[in-house]
């Protein structure tokens, strides 16, 4: 047993842990708030934690990845640790760990393939994870005094070993008193996030999410005709159309801007997701009885103008973030930070052009009988409880599966 080796391990076990608890406080708060305010990770829409976190990829069991990650790399560092303090041989409860870590590297493999290829997001906080899991692979097979031109005899060998067809391997394993060690940890670790989940659940206990599928599916359909220049994100050959109608200043609009297109990201290729202006201004929105956002006329035709310089989403994000402060300054300061020309973008934003195009997105709104702000369409049905991730999921990959079927 080399005890440096050991040392380097349980050194790289407190480094993950530390990320699993970093990354399992952040997937909390963003199933309890959503995702209106970032993590420190969140650089862009590529470099970003919280959309790895906000996918269905980032639980298992209802409970999040990162918290079994928490457990994990604690039974790895007491293994360690004992390992090290032991004047015997502790070569079962080393062999027990890199095992733990080979399954650890094995599902690292697994995660960075669906934050690559289905997310297109990289997590710095998952990349560090899988960093710690390279270490304890290396560093705890370095510490059974096993040559890496043995490996495979060694795990051939343990396997007989654990199963009595072999009674001459280097050592006895002692896969009960470990497993029993390990089950009452995951055990405990579930029981201790159970009351925080539960606490979190932005649905309610009472009710359920597969009821909610089927309430969807009673809604009556709308025609609502979608414009090649509303803004858009996702595949626009999508046959899964979510177009949602919206405006700069209102609180739950705020919400759904933060929500729904980052719990998409695992649809991206399946689904199209469109934004669509309905101010609550009677500066443009003529057929108002009174006025409630003096600024969501400006507001609606500044994201025009950003769409046009080919900058909506980014735009339309800096606009709902400030929306408390959000006035004309305010948004010409934005474009004034894009090195746009104000003369230029200023012009853009009381063009006839753009005004009729305002108009023409109210009056799509009205023909689909909007009368407040967030109104959301998934394939001309209301999308009522996009609040709720599971729930959004869930009737998503249901539309998708019955738009694959009338193919």
């Amino acid at each position: 047993m080399r005890k440096w080796s050991l040392i380097v391990a349980a050194v790289a076990a407190v480094f993950g842990g530390a990320l699993a608890v970093m990354s399992t406080v952040q997937h909390l708060r963003i199933q309890r708030e959503g995702l209106i305010n970032q993590s420190y990770c969140a650089f862009s829409e590529t470099i970003n934690c919280d959309i790895v976190n906000a996918s269905s990829y980032s639980e298992f069991l209802g409970v999040p990845i990162a918290w079994w990650g928490v457990i994990f790399y604690f039974l790895v560092l007491i293994f360690s640790l004992y390992a090290l303090a032991s004047k015997k041989d502790r070569s079962p409860t080393i062999a027990v760990a890199w095992f733990m870590s080979c399954a650890g590297m094995l599902y690292s493999a697994f995660l960075a393939y669906i934050a690559t290829f289905v997310l297109g997001a990289v997590c710095i906080e998952c990349l560090g994870m899988y960093l710690a899991n390279i270490l304890l692979f290396v560093f705890l097979y370095v510490a059974l005094r096993v040559s890496f031109k043995e490996i495979f005899d060694f795990v051939g060998g343990y396997f007989m070993a654990v199963i009595g067809r072999s009674k001459d391997f280097r050592f006895k394993p002692q896969i009960i008193k470990h497993a029993v060690v390990i089950g009452i940890a995951f055990a405990v670790g579930w029981v201790g996030i159970a009351n925080t989940l539960a606490q979190n659940d932005r649905i309610g206990e009472d009710i359920d999410v597969n009821d909610l599928v089927k309430y969807f599916y009673l809604e009556s359909l709308h025609d609502v005709q979608v414009s090649p220049d509303w803004a858009m994100w996702g595949n626009p050959k999508a046959k899964v159309t979510i177009v949602e109608y919206s405006e700069y200043q209102c609180p739950f609009c705020r919400l759904s801007a933060f929500n729904i297109k980052a719990y998409l990201h695992e649809f991206k290729n399946d689904v199209r997701y469109l934004f669509v202006n309905f101010p609550l201004d009677t500066a443009c929105n003529f057929e108002l009885s009174r006025q409630m956002h003096p600024v969501a006329c400006f507001a609606a035709r500044a994201g025009i103008c950003a769409q046009k310089k080919g900058d909506f989403w980014s735009f339309h994000d800096d606009m709902f973030r400030s929306q408390r402060e959000l006035s004309e300054n305010v948004i010409m300061g934005f474009a004034k930070k894009r090195g746009w020309n104000p003369e230029e973008f200023g012009a853009c934003v009381e063009s006839d052009e753009v005004k009729e195009r305002l108009a023409s997105e109210i009056a799509s709104a009205k023909k689909a009988y909007v009368v407040g702000t967030p109104t959301i369409f998934m394939n001309g049905r209301k999308l009522k409880y996009w609040k709720s991730p599971e729930f959004l999921r869930k009737v998503v990959g249901e539309e998708i599966k019955r738009s694959k079927v009338k193919k």
